[in-house]
């Protein structure tokens, strides 16, 4: 019998729709159907052009957003829009700027201990040990626990929103592009203890993600997008390879300048 995938989105699409005037409907596509699917312990990059789609994805998976068709399992069990308590457990997402992501008045563990309030039947207590058990995990110290976001680097403070992500041990990860905005050695810092996490935690992740180097080092998926369609799609070695449609040759050549550009850029 073969194995249900930790997670299986099928013919999942995301429509805006918007009223100019009175009776005048003007729909955008965010993204037209697409499906795939990620097994346990395994990460999926979703790279694309701006528009193209990625971070409407990214919020629809989260649940930030409804889908406006389609269906997404989590182990097999359809994940309803709406049923927010099932998806924290089983989903959690980390936003692009920590900076705007994180409640400056709260401090780091009223931020961290909020979801296990939410979600969770533990004491304050046991809130209390969680909360300082995660921070150790994300490489964060037990002092943090009394700071303010605004007291610490932004590089900590993604450190932080991971810890919010993995506070009620879910397995999957949405990132969307949440290490784009750090500095080289953050960046790779963040990257080494997301890498560590999964083989600890067995997590799969789905990374929105606009860095060739970083693709290629953590994903063993891509998908790539262009104006709300999947253009390409597949092992990410394969894929960056050896694109099959113009649109993917185009892109991952945009993208390899930028990275060349960038990777010189630092060396000077």
């Amino acid at each position: 019998m073969s194995q249900v995938p930790l997670l299986k989105v099928d013919n999942l699409s995301k429509v805006f729709v918007t009223h100019s005037g009175l009776f005048r409907k003007v729909t955008k596509t965010a993204f037209h159907p697409l499906s795939f699917t990620l097994e346990r312990g395994q990460t999926l990059a979703v790279m694309g052009d701006s528009g193209s789609g990625k971070s409407s994805l990214a919020r629809v998976l989260a649940g930030v957003m409804p889908p406006s068709q389609g269906s997404i399992y989590i182990d097999g069990d359809k994940i309803e829009p709406g049923d927010d308590k099932k998806r924290c457990q089983l989903l959690r997402m980390i936003f692009q700027d920590p900076n705007t992501s994180l409640n400056p008045r709260n401090r780091i563990g009223q931020i961290l201990e909020t979801p296990l309030i939410l979600n969770t039947n533990l004491d304050a207590e046991q809130r209390e040990t969680l909360v300082l058990d995660t921070l150790r995990m994300v490489g964060l110290l037990p002092d943090h626990y009394h700071f303010y976001p605004q007291m610490i680097s932004t590089g900590q403070k993604q450190r932080v929103a991971l810890a919010r992500a993995l506070i009620l041990s879910p397995k999957i990860i949405v990132a969307d592009e949440a290490i784009s905005n750090l500095d080289i050695s953050v960046r790779s810092q963040i990257i080494n203890l997301l890498l560590s996490l999964q083989s600890r935690l067995g997590l799969s992740y789905v990374l929105v993600a606009n860095d060739l180097g970083v693709v290629r080092h953590i994903s063993d998926q891509v998908i790539l997008m262009h104006e709300g369609h999947v253009v390409e799609a597949g092992p990410t070695h394969k894929v960056l390879a050896n694109p099959q449609s113009e649109q993917g040759l185009r892109l991952l050549q945009s993208y390899n300048n930028e990275y060349r550009w960038h990777h010189s850029d630092s060396k000077r």
